[in-house]
């Protein structure tokens, strides 16, 4: 199994390993891909010394919106860390959603700027944090248990970065753009998966011991990732 298993009890504890992939990296021009939700509450926690313009820094998956408390980059810009990453001289990756914009061109602009930076930087590190949700959701990716050939069209038969879709009733936030599993297994050279919580037991259960299919548990993923290490505060 590639995933490193750490089990401790604070988001802190996240934040040091994801300062210590940034110094392992720290030779090379990063690009730091967030997820939000509970993933997020490790940024605290990340040295801003290690921060910089070898720094960009974009969130992982979206929510499409232009409403600020659902898009996930219009959150981010609200944390401690985005003001000191900003000061640090770090860049961003903007993907809030605009009045003109629809849920196919906010894609394609995120995938454009995602595809402009891995050109700028051939030899660039991509990091990435990962949450894991109740329903086993990773980056956006959702469950689809009843239709294995629309949950590979979607994310499977494709060599695109991102994927834009609508959840339909699977989530509170419908309208995602997520990156597909090609990306997953393939664009992310380190990632860090934080979970912590007693209701994310079972979902962490079933990610780490069983071999159920993707579409019936997206967060499998991570065991076909390049390098994860999952932090948790729950004891299996």
């Amino acid at each position: 199994m590639n995933v490193v298993l750490k089990v401790e009890n604070t988001p802190q504890k996240a934040g040091e390993v994801l300062s210590d992939m940034l110094k392992e990296g720290q030779e090379n021009n990063i690009l730091l891909m967030l997820s939000g939700g509970s993933a997020s509450g490790l940024l605290a926690f990340i040295d801003p010394a290690l921060l910089g313009s070898r720094i960009t820094i974009s969130v992982l998956d979206e929510r499409f919106s232009t409403d600020p408390a659902i898009n996930n980059f219009a959150q981010l810009k609200q944390t401690s860390f985005y003001s000191s990453a900003s000061e640090q001289g770090c860049d961003f990756i903007d993907t809030q959603a605009q009045s003109s914009d629809n849920l196919e061109n906010l894609k394609n602009r995120f995938e454009k700027a995602i595809a402009a930076w891995r050109r700028r930087h051939e030899h660039g590190f991509i990091i990435a944090t990962l949450g894991i949700g109740e329903d086993m959701h990773i980056a956006g990716t959702m469950p689809y248990p009843e239709d294995e050939t629309l949950f590979k069209n979607l994310f499977e038969n494709t060599e695109n970065i991102f994927v834009g879709y609508d959840t339909g009733g699977k989530n509170k936030y419908p309208l995602r753009i997520t990156p597909t599993n090609h990306f997953l297994r393939n664009g992310i050279d380190c990632a860090l998966v934080y979970v912590a919580g007693e209701s994310k037991k079972q979902p962490l259960i079933r990610t780490l011991m069983t071999k159920e299919f993707l579409h019936c548990v997206p967060a499998r993923i991570i065991h076909e990732m390049k390098a994860v290490t999952l932090v948790t505060d729950i004891k299996l």
